[in-house]
């Protein structure tokens, strides 16, 4: 399944705020620094003024659309890339993004990691469930696609039984798999159509909801 790819720079608060900065420094062509954006984002809940936040934005050529990159610090010792915002509607697509990230990672991020030090990755563009589920909570979720009808959902006691396996497996290894993305799985992965894969999208969040709720509640909290 096709995805946004992630950026993430780590290494200590020294080697970051150096790649940032030979990052600026290296701009070049139609990309430039936007100190405005980066003003305004900070003022903006929750950042605050204590967030590191870097604007680079990119003018429309061929294939780009013109957009705006934002690389903020995770914690202490990673920044990321936390989204490229075109300038006019609609939203890009994977490729789209995936493409303007790709050329900033090219560009400017290797050639300053390479003098800093720090360390640069990127998540692949094409992912399947083992990036949000552990592998017993993938391997319930695909067996419920295989016996499940496609026209009832979880509907029936046999089918109810494999979903409520995949959504107590996610829970208990406390998977980040949300609603949206499972939703696309299922139509795009797992048969079925948008009207089920939404409808179990919904049942999949109300549960986990649930079972949070439940758990807090055992612990007094």
């Amino acid at each position: 399944m096709q995805v946004f790819r992630e950026l993430f720079i780590r290494g200590e608060p020294e080697q970051l705020k150096a790649t940032a900065e030979a990052i600026c420094n290296s701009l070049s062509g139609d990309w430039s620094r936007d100190v405005e954006a980066e003003v305004r984002m900070r003022r903006t809940p929750p950042l605050g003024d204590v967030r590191n936040v870097y604007c680079f934005k990119c003018d429309k050529r061929g294939w780009r659309r013109a957009a705006a990159l934002f690389l903020i610090d995770h914690d202490k010792q990673t920044y990321y890339v936390s989204n490229i915002v075109p300038n006019e509607s609609p939203e890009l697509s994977y490729a789209e993004y995936n493409g303007i990230l790709e050329e900033f990672f090219n560009q400017f991020v290797q050639p300053a990691v390479a003098r800093t030090g720090a360390r640069a990755e990127m998540t692949e563009a094409e992912a399947d469930l083992e990036r949000w589920l552990t592998p017993d909570a993938a391997k319930k979720l695909r067996a419920f696609c295989l016996v499940a009808n496609k026209r009832t959902g979880a509907n029936h006691p046999t089918d109810r039984k494999f979903w409520y396996d995949f959504v107590v497996a996610a829970h208990r290894a406390g998977s980040d798999l949300d609603s949206s993305t499972l939703a696309r799985w299922l139509q795009e992965v797992g048969g079925w159509n948008e009207e089920w894969a939404d409808k179990l999208a919904i049942q999949y969040e109300y549960a986990r909801g649930l079972l949070e709720h439940a758990d807090r509640q055992a612990v007094g909290v």
